[in-house]
């Protein structure tokens, strides 16, 4: 991995906990909700694995965070949260 995508992932990882702070949810409560284990949550945000799109888009839509929506989803800017709620 060369030093460039080396720091796009780490931006990633850092992405990731980010929104699931400003969400208050805890590592455990994400996995249960998206379906994955804890260990997985803690490897995306440490930048010891990148996550399959898949599993992107289910923090997306549990996040309801356009940070993660507009840079992982190729710049569609898709509101995955109702407006007002």
């Amino acid at each position: 991995m060369s030093n460039l995508e080396s720091s796009i992932s780490q931006m990633y990882a850092n992405i990731y906990k980010t929104s699931r702070k400003k969400t208050a949810l805890t590592q455990e409560v994400v996995a249960e909700k998206i379906g994955i284990s804890v260990e997985s949550v803690r490897s995306y945000e440490t930048n010891q694995r990148i996550p399959p799109n898949e599993v992107v888009s289910l923090m997306v839509e549990l996040y309801c965070d356009l940070i993660l929506g507009d840079r992982y989803l190729e710049g569609r800017c898709v509101n995955l949260c109702a407006v007002g709620s």
